[in-house]
């Protein structure tokens, strides 16, 4: 390079450059090449949802609910799930999936509980049969209790159900979800929310409909009120089922004591007596010593009047 001032060489010195006869000097200026359009990478990411079923995870904390609250059930539990698989193949639109099926079939003969049951062969012909297996033990609806259930119920204590049984309940959906469809469309969970008020219902009419009445007898006798209406609807329902079995869950929660002999008072007034001397009887011939429960009594005697 020479110097565009007087033609004599120049010093270069990195990007500037510099005349040693006259002095002058400059920035070197660099060929601008126009930059290469960027290039652009078009990915294509496609997503699938996959439901896969842990078999042995699911039904071992399904078992678990059951050693812990009604162990004696444990082998009839085999006939919940194969009623609950059943139930979804019999479905329109359930799973036709052949890997599905292998790994049912695997499942059922390593487990001592179902081995002895149905297998898979037997499930898919009852489903094109439009059929379902184990009905009468597996069943749970509004309209039907299957066996298992109804000891399950008997054996439980009143009260609030274990939190522990949502595994149980989640468990059948999760195997409901799996062969009633190929689709992820959160049955499971329909499933769940179904079998789980279903089951309450069936609970509650137990609770109110085959009542125990020997807590609310010893209550009666020891002047206990805090739950009195209760205590003299749970004895009248033991005593006389059938006179109640046309009541509904609604009757039962509110039922009152009083409101109850004044109406029956004047629908059948033998019945209100025999019922009446019923509750006397239980509250025990010594109930004038309790002066809480002979208040009560006697100031809702029906015939207190001599009607």
């Amino acid at each position: 390079m020479r110097c565009p001032n007087c033609g004599s060489p120049v010093m270069v010195y990195a990007n500037r450059w510099e005349c040693g006869y006259c002095g002058d000097c400059g920035v070197l200026r660099t060929r601008q090449t126009a930059p290469e359009p960027a290039q652009t990478q078009t990915i294509t990411l496609s997503f699938q949802f996959v439901s896969k079923l842990d078999f042995d995870n699911t039904w071992s904390e399904m078992k678990n609910v059951i050693s812990q609250n009604a162990e004696k059930l444990l082998p009839q539990l085999g006939n919940v799930l194969i009623y609950e698989i059943s139930h979804a193949m019999a479905t329109p639109g359930h799973t036709t999936d052949n890997e599905k099926f292998q790994e049912l079939d695997e499942f059922l003969h390593s487990d001592p509980i179902l081995r002895d049951g149905p297998n898979i062969r037997d499930i898919i012909h009852a489903a094109k049969q439009g059929e379902e297996l184990c009905v009468a033990e597996g069943k749970l609806t509004e309209d039907a209790c299957g066996g298992f259930w109804q000891q399950l119920i008997r054996t439980l204590p009143s009260g609030d159900d274990p939190e522990e049984f949502e595994d149980l309940l989640y468990g059948l959906g999760a195997f409901y979800q799996y062969f009633v469809s190929d689709e992820w469309g959160g049955k499971n969970l329909t499933r769940f929310r179904e079998l789980r008020d279903a089951f309450a219902y069936h609970r509650c009419r137990h609770r109110y409909f085959s009542p125990d009445p020997g807590a609310a007898i010893a209550r009666l006798q020891s002047d206990d009120v805090r739950q009195l209406d209760e205590d003299c609807r749970d004895i009248l329902v033991s005593t006389y089922p059938d006179y109640f079995r046309e009541y509904t869950l609604d009757d039962m929660e509110y039922f009152q004591c009083n409101c109850f002999f004044e109406d029956l008072a004047e629908e059948d007034p033998a019945l209100a007596r025999v019922m009446w001397e019923t509750l006397l009887a239980a509250a025990g011939p010594d109930f004038t010593k309790n002066p809480t429960v002979e208040e009560y009594l006697m100031e809702n005697n029906p015939f207190a009047d001599g009607n």
